[in-house]
């Protein structure tokens, strides 16, 4: 019964080219003018130079920075600080700050691309590294100007860590159960 669920290589074939055909003619049109890696005709799937400098970057870090101490982290259990001062220091962590609180601003393919390299180093370590979204994303998404500046400006000028409390009596870390307003 498992084996049905899972597509033969000319199902996933079948689908991968439908998926291609959808997006080719639901695709946006840009112009050439626009600097579009397709030539102005619809999204391309190609990296921006810009994507592929942090894709690199990241990946280089995973294996110069990450990999070589990640065992020693999961055996001790320590908080990879100096790892994390490191990807602060590059511009790998708090990559969601807006670029007027000081940020990179960058979007979620992006985050998403080098969160993928981090990964590929320790899904541990990567956690750590990622895990200031989860504080900061409250404040980008509800805070007003000033919290935005106060909260999340002061993550682009040191590494800090920040979090956010989500337990309430009868919900636990369950986000959805909170009843609190």
């Amino acid at each position: 019964m498992a084996s049905r669920l899972i597509p033969s290589v000319g199902q996933y074939l079948r689908i991968a080219s439908g998926l291609r055909h959808h997006v080719r003619t639901k695709a946006t049109m840009t112009s050439p003018a626009e600097g579009s890696p397709a030539g102005g005709r619809g999204y391309s799937f190609e990296l921006t130079d810009e994507q592929r400098e942090f894709q690199e970057l990241a990946r280089k870090f995973a294996r110069e920075e990450i990999i070589p101490v990640a065992a020693h982290y999961d055996k001790t259990g320590e908080y990879p600080i100096p790892v994390l001062k490191k990807a602060w220091e590059l511009g790998l962590m708090n990559t969601h700050i807006p670029a007027e609180c000081g940020g990179m601003d960058l979007g979620i393919f992006d985050a998403c691309m080098i969160t993928e390299e981090l990964a590929y180093g320790c899904t541990g370590i990567q956690t750590a590294i990622e895990a200031n979204s989860l504080g900061q994303m409250p404040v980008i998404l509800a805070g007003n100007e000033a919290q935005k500046k106060k909260y999340l400006g002061r993550m682009t000028e040191e590494p800090l860590m920040c979090s956010y409390g989500v337990t309430e009596p009868g919900a636990g870390s369950a986000v959805a159960g909170i009843k609190t307003k």
